[in-house]
């Protein structure tokens, strides 16, 4: 019974810890994606 409980905790934690993981890596994403913009208007209006 107790193995059980450790294993279902066990499968909780990673569950949790996957999710924080693809939160991160989409707020990396999302911070890529603003810095590529913010470059590419800059660009933009250094040649107009």
């Amino acid at each position: 019974m107790l193995q059980q409980e450790r294993i279902e905790r066990a499968k909780e934690t990673e569950r949790i810890v996957k999710e924080i993981i693809e939160q991160e890596r989409l707020e990396r994403v999302e911070k890529t994606e603003r810095l590529r913009a913010a470059r590419m208007q800059a660009h933009e209006n250094n040649t107009h």
